[in-house]
């Protein structure tokens, strides 16, 4: 603010104006927007991260289902073999959320990459009772999301535009949408959940955390103690039994 009014005094000084108290130009700031303020001071992509409102697109989630976001990320924790309890490496998982409630409406974890499998895998657990495979597992949790959506809404990956998942969408009446090209908020919602999925996930031992510098000298191989089973069992405990009730 100092630096501003120290332009406008020069400016009203070349122009044969009266200078404004330092006051005066606070008051005005304050009047601006948060989402002006941070448009020109860090750009208009993280202005529009940060408080840009749902884009056009969204208007259609109107109620639970009406629109789901899809999306994959590799998880932040080793898992160890069922056998020998080694570490095998970092598995991937696969979201179907919810863009009204913010709901989680399915999920698949697995060792593989991404593909059309675990895209369609994720997207029959989010349609299909979950109570049934909670139950099998011995889990005293309810997890009532069921059902056909009605948009599904991805980003452009090749998974995405496979010939499968097109005609299965089109076979249950499943509006496609994808994302414009570099306009990372239109996957703002899932995205967000990602990175909460992850941050409780750097309280597992085994943990590889978000980067290197916050990582430091653990060993996430040697601390690692969950198996994938184990970990699915782990991320059902965290959506059904604490992100929802959040």
């Amino acid at each position: 603010v100092t630096s501003l009014w120290a332009d406008v005094e020069a400016e009203c000084h070349e122009q044969k104006l009266d200078v404004p108290h330092i006051n005066t130009l606070r008051n005005r700031i304050k009047n601006i927007s948060d989402h002006l303020l941070v448009a020109g001071r860090f750009g208009a992509k993280v202005a529009r991260e940060k408080y840009g409102h749902l884009p056009s697109m969204y208007e259609g989630a109107t109620a639970p289902h009406a629109m789901v976001q899809v999306d994959h990320t590799v998880t932040d924790v080793i898992v160890l073999d069922e056998e020998s309890r080694l570490p095998i490496g970092r598995p991937y998982i696969t979201v179907v959320l919810d863009v009204y409630s913010r709901a989680v409406l399915g999920f698949y974890l697995s060792l593989d990459p991404p593909s059309s499998l675990s895209v369609g895998l994720a997207l029959a657990n989010a349609v299909l009772p979950k109570q049934p495979w909670i139950d099998r597992l011995g889990l005293s949790l309810t997890w009532p999301c069921q059902g056909l959506i009605g948009c599904l809404f991805t980003d452009n990956a090749l998974e995405f535009h496979s010939e499968l998942l097109d005609r299965a969408c089109k076979e249950y009446g499943i509006d496609l949408q994808y994302r414009p090209l570099i306009r990372p908020e239109f996957g703002g919602h899932i995205e967000r959940f990602m990175r909460t999925l992850m941050k409780e996930m750097h309280s597992i031992p085994g943990t590889t955390f978000s980067n290197v510098a916050e990582k430091g000298d653990y060993d996430s191989a040697v601390r690692a103690c969950m198996t994938l089973r184990e970990l699915e069992i782990w991320v059902i405990h965290f959506i059904a039994g604490v992100y929802h009730n959040r």
